[in-house]
């Protein structure tokens, strides 16, 4: 692919309005290499044991949440920039410079390859030729990782709803600096990727058409995953609302399903059993405790009735 010089940063936000659908294999974390190059296995092996151990250790550290970062010290300068061959919206910045305390390379110069966006390539005003001093080279560096992260959080929103709670909690399993995290996830909530609103109004309405899960259990389930009461409160209302959920009928059809199963135990027993049962499923206890007396009622009748019955064709025979 043809570098170029530098990019512009009109539409850098354009990927993420765009959303997450070419995020499938992003390769968003900087990588190292040598730029002497070499085919001594020596070499390679002190070479790999500078970046954490090969392919497969930086395969390990992404997945422990370390980043591996360029193993450079300023002052760096910028040798291309150009379209990531995968990801929309994405370049990638090759730099050189000086090899970091305890880096080993073949010669010592090494080159790092960082993936930004073109708003941040326009805020740093990077470009071919350009040699980054080390507050700039730091600063160039953290944007790296915000984007990493930010990255990886698309990936997590195009598998499923998330709460923001969600993302951050998922992104310190990559990235150990939580503010990196946290204004990754804030870019992503500037473009209206990250909403809780509206992520708690699917989910609740999702939950509730399932026939016997109560509104409290939805309920707090969002609270769970970070919504805020008030939110999850309302999201949980709106879906009620339109569903015509009836949790007292909802009590009823798990109530009398469970009691067939605690027909063999006293009635202190089962009574308690089934009121926590019920209750641990999000039912609220002025709903619960009526019905749990009617359906024991109920099962007990028939289970007499039933032994009646048995009696009687004993006795027939």
């Amino acid at each position: 692919m043809t570098e170029r010089p530098g990019v512009t940063a009109s539409g850098g936000a354009e990927f993420e309005r765009r959303g997450a659908r070419n995020l499938a294999t992003s390769d968003a974390v900087p990588s190292v290499r040598s730029s002497a190059g070499g085919a001594d296995r020596e070499r390679g092996r002190r070479r790999d044991a500078a970046r954490g151990g090969g392919r497969g250790a930086r395969g390990a550290a992404r997945a422990r949440g370390v980043s591996a970062l360029p193993a450079l010290r300023a002052p760096v300068t910028v040798q291309g920039i150009a379209e990531h061959p995968r990801v929309a919206g994405r370049y990638r910045v090759r730099v050189a410079g000086g090899l970091a305390d305890g880096a080993v390379a073949d010669g010592p110069v090494a080159e790092a390859v960082l993936v930004l966006t073109a708003s941040g390539i326009g805020d740093f005003a990077l470009r071919a030729g350009r040699v980054l001093d080390d507050m700039v080279w730091g600063r160039v560096q953290r944007e790296a990782r915000v984007v990493a992260a930010q990255d990886a959080a698309l990936r997590s929103l195009a598998s499923g709803r998330r709460s923001e709670r969600d993302l951050l909690m998922r992104g310190r399993r990559r990235e150990p600096d939580a503010t990196i995290v946290a204004e990754a996830v804030a870019r992503l909530r500037a473009v209206g990727l990250v909403d809780d609103e509206a992520f708690a109004a699917a989910e609740a309405e999702s939950r509730l058409r399932r026939g016997t899960v109560a509104t409290g259990q939805v309920r707090r389930e969002l609270r769970r995953r970070g919504v805020a009461m008030e939110v999850a409160d309302e999201a949980v209302a709106a879906a009620s609302a339109d569903l015509d959920v009836d949790d007292a009928a909802r009590c009823r059809e798990a109530a009398e399903k469970r009691a067939r199963q605690l027909r063999g135990l006293d009635a202190a027993t089962a009574r308690r059993r089934l009121t926590a049962w019920l209750m641990r499923r999000g039912f609220a206890p002025g709903v619960v405790m009526p019905i749990v007396r009617s359906v024991l009622a109920s099962s007990r009748d028939v289970a007499e009735d039933d032994e009646a019955l048995l009696d009687d064709d004993a006795a027939d025979e």
